[in-house]
């Protein structure tokens, strides 16, 4: 009796007609994915090792960018001064350690600028005026200030002449920087400063309406002056009165008239 033979199949794809099984394809294509990976990584060796070279060494002094060098500035003319203290005002021998009259300061303050500069930027023939409302002595600071500007003033005269106000670009006034606690503002207004009589007319439309006249001396002739004081105005200060002082803006409205006033020929510059 003749055996039978047994057929052997075979295991492969093709002669089974079966799909691979969906686990040897997930485990292949975890093999391709480590093998990407690791060819990723080892191209990325080089470009930190390429950081590490720029890094500076240890110890290195690190290298600060430099501030801007402040632009040179300086400012001459005529200023007058109108506040709030009965006459004389004590600021100027004290250099604003004493407290105010009436223990808070209300002034305001006008410059009509003869000749000034900002770098190269001109000032010339501008003017400019400021409220100051200070809520005790002149010299612990925490001013609020409003700043009032010549509506002929170019943008970069504006800009130069905030800087210069405020404190920002150092020189003789560069400490109301740090007594400035609040900015209330800037406007830019028409502002007349004009001579008149003895004394000196300050006018902004519906803010400020002052007269600054100064108290004459023993002689009756020249006017009482202050001399040789570090006095932040200037080494000489006209002793004055507002005759007439009236400023209302900001929420404020001040009658100062018949109260203590300044005048002085300033000589500011920076930084």
């Amino acid at each position: 009796m003749a055996k039978k033979r047994k057929t052997r199949r075979s295991s492969s794809p093709r002669s089974t007609g079966r799909r691979p099984s969906k686990k040897k394809h997930r485990s292949t294509a975890r093999k391709r994915h480590s093998r990407s990976s690791k060819r990723r990584s080892s191209a990325k060796k080089p470009a930190s090792r390429a950081s590490s070279r720029a890094s500076p060494a240890a110890g290195a002094v690190p290298q600060i960018a430099l501030r801007p060098t402040p632009s040179p500035w300086k400012i001459s003319g005529d200023l007058v001064l109108s506040c709030n203290c009965e006459v004389f005002c004590p600021c100027v021998i004290s250099l604003g350690k004493a407290q105010p009259t009436h223990g808070v300061c209300h002034t305001w303050w006008g410059l009509s600028i003869k000749e000034g500069s900002f770098g190269n930027i001109s000032l010339d023939g501008l003017k400019v005026a400021a409220l100051m409302d200070i809520p005790g002595p002149l010299a612990e600071g925490n001013w609020k200030v409003g700043l009032y500007v010549d509506e002929s003033a170019s943008t970069p005269a504006t800009d130069a002449l905030v800087q210069i106000l405020s404190g920002k670009a150092g020189g003789s006034i560069g400490w109301f920087s740090i007594m400035i606690a609040e900015f209330l503002g800037l406007k830019k207004v028409p502002i007349s400063f004009k001579k008149q009589g003895k004394g000196w007319k300050v006018d902004i439309p519906k803010i400020v309406d002052g007269l600054i006249e100064p108290i004459s001396g023993a002689d009756g002739k020249e006017p009482t002056r202050v001399k040789n004081t570090s006095y932040w105005m200037a080494p000489e200060v006209t002793v004055c009165t507002g005759t007439r002082s009236r400023f209302r803006d900001w929420g404020r409205n001040w009658n100062l008239s018949g109260g203590s006033a300044e005048y002085a020929q300033v000589n500011w510059s920076g930084p």
